[in-house]
């Protein structure tokens, strides 16, 4: 059974913020967005941002906001089921996180089915627990292995799941910004690393993805093009219809009649 008692997705703390439950009675599992201080073995030790810790019951809890304002993930459950009593991931050490993207994704679920009743919630909430026990497992495999091998082919492999994440979520709000962080890069660094990768740049990615999957939308009748505009991430029809056309050299309407056309000659 588990018992869910605190959600915090993207949740925003102080410069001076300061977290000290000492021996923790339950279990707590944070997600840094930003760099913060932990106090491991005795002494200060500052966790970059897109790490996870996790804290079982009697483990000493005290962590705070590295100079600057602190973002971070957290979930405080109690359970007694074997995947997470017996984890083999190691408690209350950081694990670096090498795709947030995914990890945003369950806190947000965990946020939303914890924070709402269903009559599947108990499923949901037990499903996310174990997608995130399995996710973090993976992470501290990947980093105690070496399995990715060298820096520049780690970036090759970070670099590919973020285009995975990018297919599978075109019209989510990409920045430049968001997917260097995923990487712990500067944005200059991450694009110029990128392009050499695959040719051409992280935005590119994104608008080519955000055609693909108009072009599926367009082909259904009952979608306004306003409505597909919106669905593939674009606040307007206008901005969108630029982009589409530059894509394909013809507007979302001539592409949709095209596609009708073809249809009925079939």
């Amino acid at each position: 059974m588990i018992q869910t008692l605190h959600v915090g997705y993207h949740y925003t703390h102080s410069n001076d913020f300061r977290m000290k439950i000492g021996e923790g009675k339950h279990w707590l599992i944070i997600n840094t967005l930003s760099p913060a201080d932990f106090f491991i073995d005795g002494e200060w030790v500052t966790c970059e941002k897109n790490a996870i810790i996790i804290y079982a019951p009697g483990i000493f809890v005290d962590y705070r906001a590295h100079n600057t304002e602190y973002k971070n993930n957290y979930v405080l459950f109690t359970t007694d089921n074997n995947f997470i009593v017996n984890t083999t991931c190691p408690l209350g050490k950081p694990i670096t996180v090498l795709s947030q993207f995914v990890f945003d994704y369950i806190f947000h679920m965990l946020s939303i089915d914890s924070n709402f009743e269903s009559k599947n919630q108990g499923n949901n909430l037990l499903l996310l627990y174990r997608l995130l026990f399995n996710k973090i497992e993976e992470q501290f495999v990947d980093s105690s292995m070496n399995i990715i091998g060298s820096r520049t082919n780690n970036y090759v492999f970070q670099l590919n799941l973020l285009n995975t994440n990018i297919l599978e979520n075109p019209s989510y709000n990409w920045t430049v910004e968001y997917m260097a962080s995923q990487l712990n890069l500067c944005k200059g660094h991450f694009q110029k690393i990128y392009k050499k990768q695959f040719g051409i740049s992280c935005m590119e990615f994104v608008y080519r993805s955000r055609i693909d999957l108009a072009k599926t939308y367009l082909c259904m009748a009952t979608q306004r093009i306003k409505d597909v505009a919106s669905i593939c991430g674009y606040n307007n029809s206008e901005h969108f219809s630029r982009h589409f056309k530059r894509y394909t050299q013809m507007s979302p309407q001539e592409y949709r009649e095209l596609h009708k056309n073809h249809k009925t000659k079939e």
